[in-house]
């Protein structure tokens, strides 16, 4: 018998199954042995010879030899739990930009028409009153249909999920069943670890493979090749420009979620909405009445902050506040803080360097979360995008909690302060360690304490 199954040698109890193949960062067959120690019964590999029927197995060599190591996990972890993820209808977006808010709304919407729905996302994975905050968008397969298992048990008949490009690359949803998958955009994101935009789309369409349904932005340009490979699958659309299934007329007067960009995240929700039969009603009044943690969240009635990382979040996002000042007549400026992440795709630093300069007034740049990299060379590659004209509108001050101080000090009353990058996160990587950071925390002393 068999008391457990992981792929992390340090949680490895007795009686366990330990399966190994190659990860991104390291190769996890050099752990079998140090698994076998803890007491691993039986170790699934993707190389060596297997030691099954020796009467005396070599302490690093695996008892079975499979072609997929991630994929035979996967499906091992689907079978622990009783394959409770076939007791839920199952619902996943993927896409670089609005995948949490879109899960959000549509979590809101079916909870809202009484369709017990666990939202699965880079915030946390939730249903009814259990919340547990997420350690990445897409969990590990083990902890997955634990989830799943938990939350059916539960009550949960729905979960929509978010599904990162690198979840999918890893297998991580494997063997799962989808009613819809979702396509919010494409634009450039973790290129440090898909190298090619052609790849980063490939890695996004397995999730099309596994669904029955497909709803796509019909704007983006990555739809039309959506639409060719997978043309023998029902495909709904939606949109603001071209001829779609879901249009702008169909949105509700009123979205608690300003922007061009959350009125394609409310049109992918209310399509499967809708494709499930919940009424408009139900619909319009949980889009005018949602709020999403870190996604255009208002501090006071000066400073927003947003999740925005990449460049095309950061772009919707400050042309998006530059329309609204516009339309209120106030003539207030923008003031950016935003930073880049380290050891992540470096071929975006110039270009939001360039953005955020641009489209902003006055901009901040700051550490975001370093990670191991040199704070200073992350700086130095975010300034190589800005314009020789707008080097006077920006500064750089690399303590974030700084930054954000000067930026609210500096903000006239009509100014809006955008701290950007972080949005949810409580927490700031700085070399190996986290330590805890939170923009909107520090958004609320300073504007507590400023008096005009």
């Amino acid at each position: 018998m068999f008391l457990g199954i992981t792929n992390d040698s340090r949680k490895v109890k007795k009686g366990d199954i330990f399966v190994a193949y190659q990860g991104v960062n390291e190769d996890l067959h050099q752990y079998i042995e140090q698994a076998r120690v803890k007491g691993a019964v039986f170790v699934i590999g993707e190389k060596g010879s297997p030691s099954l029927f020796r009467a005396s197995a070599d302490q690093g060599h695996c008892d079975l030899i499979v072609k997929d190591g991630r994929e035979v996990f996967s499906r091992l972890a689907a079978a622990w739990y009783g394959h409770s993820d076939k007791k839920l209808k199952l619902f996943a977006v993927t896409g670089t930009n609005g995948k949490t808010s879109t899960a959000k709304m549509i979590g809101a919407i079916f909870n809202e028409a009484k369709k017990g729905t666990a939202v699965f996302g880079t915030i946390n994975y939730s249903f009814k009153d259990k919340i547990y905050l997420a350690k990445e968008t897409t969990p590990d397969p083990m902890a997955l249909h634990c989830l799943f298992k938990e939350f059916s048990d539960d009550g949960a008949r729905y979960a929509i999920l978010e599904a990162s490009s690198q979840g999918l690359d890893q297998k991580r949803f494997s063997g799962l069943e989808f009613e819809a998958g979702i396509f919010t955009n494409l634009t450039q994101d973790h290129l440090d670890y898909h190298k090619t935009m052609a790849n980063y789309l490939k890695a996004k369409m397995i999730l099309f493979q596994q669904s029955k349904i497909i709803i796509l932005n019909n704007d983006d340009p990555a739809s039309t090749k959506i639409k060719t490979v997978f043309k023998d699958k029902k495909i709904i659309t939606y949109g603001l420009e071209k001829k779609s299934d879901f249009m702008e007329k169909d949105l509700p007067k009123v979205l608690s979620l300003p922007g061009r960009f959350n009125q394609y995240n409310a049109l992918a929700a209310m399509a499967l909405a809708r494709t499930y039969g919940i009424s408009r009603k139900i619909i319009d009044n949980v889009l005018g009445k949602i709020k999403v943690p870190g996604r255009f969240e208002m501090i006071g009635d000066r400073v927003i902050v947003d999740y925005a990382h990449t460049p095309d979040a950061l772009e919707r996002l400050l042309e998006n506040i530059r329309e609204i000042i516009t339309k209120g007549g106030s003539g207030g400026k923008i003031i950016c803080v935003f930073g880049c992440g380290g050891d992540r795709d470096r071929g975006k630093r110039p270009i939001m360097g360039e953005i955020a300069t641009c489209l902003a007034d006055f901009t901040i740049i700051t550490n975001d979360n370093p990670r191991t990299e040199n704070a200073n060379d992350i700086i130095i590659e975010i300034k190589k995008g800005v314009q020789v004209s707008r080097i006077p509108y920006f500064s750089v001050l690399l303590d974030r909690k700084q930054a954000i101080k000067k930026a609210i000090k500096m903000a006239g009353p009509s100014d809006l302060v955008v701290i950007a990058g972080k949005g949810h996160e409580d927490y700031q990587i700085i070399g190996n360690q986290k330590r805890y950071f939170s923009d909107q925390e520090e958004a609320n002393k300073n504007l507590n304490i400023k008096i005009y």
